[in-house]
């Protein structure tokens, strides 16, 4: 839950919907092995909410998250009335760098993540914090998640996606550029894009405010 604190705080005090927060098996408070598809990812979401009988979604995904989301809606639309897909695309594929570092030096994985999840004038206090958590975080979670993004493409299927969607990408973003967004916002039909300046892949840690600022003139469209 600490990615989105600062949503969830804004969130609190939005009279019109209720806010949950999900840990997906293997990452924060929740047990269990994280997952190699997103496929499994999403269909843990979709027992999560059919086992608290939860209706007229709104849910949001960021980076890995975003590619579950996609998944979600385009298997469960009758759940959703809208979408909020963050630093994410339909095919963002993992370099070959990135997996042999993960396999070889975590530590060393664990700060260039932390360089590249950030803009180049983000505060250090954040970027301590982000490499706090993620270098206590399990390493075969992580390189299970980093298999399953390097799998994701929803090729052509993200057409069918019609429902209202929030589109949220940062202009300094070097994970998943703000090009994957753009490309996102041509095929969603009924989607809305906002891109943040000044943010990195983690816009809603380092750029709380207007991230919350584009989440609100979402939901009040809705």
């Amino acid at each position: 839950m600490s990615t989105w604190e600062n949503q969830y705080e804004f969130l609190s005090s939005y009279t019109r919907f209720n806010s949950i927060s999900l840990d997906l098996p293997g990452h924060g408070g929740s047990e269990g092995n994280a997952f190699s598809s997103i496929k499994d990812y999403s269909d843990f979401v979709y027992g999560f909410i059919k086992n608290l009988d939860l209706k007229e979604l709104i849910p949001a995904g960021h980076s890995m998250g975003g590619r579950i989301l996609q998944m979600f809606c385009l298997d469960h639309p009758e759940y959703t009335i809208g979408c909020i897909l963050a630093g994410t695309g339909i095919k963002i594929r993992i370099t070959k760098a990135t997996f042999n570092t993960l396999r070889n030096d975590f530590r060393q994985f664990c700060e260039m993540a932390t360089k590249n999840s950030f803009s180049g004038s983000a505060g250090e206090n954040i970027k301590k914090s982000f490499y706090k958590r993620l270098y206590s975080s399990c390493k075969e979670s992580c390189w299970n998640d980093m298999i399953a993004c390097d799998h994701f493409d929803v090729g052509k299927s993200i057409d069918h996606i019609s429902i209202p969607s929030l589109i949220i990408a940062g202009d300094e973003d070097v994970l998943a550029p703000a090009r994957y967004s753009r490309e996102l916002y041509k095929h969603i039909k009924d989607s809305k894009l906002a891109i943040i300046k000044g943010a990195g892949h983690f816009m809603m840690i380092e750029k709380s405010s207007a991230f919350n600022t584009a989440l609100q003139n979402f939901l009040n469209f809705l």
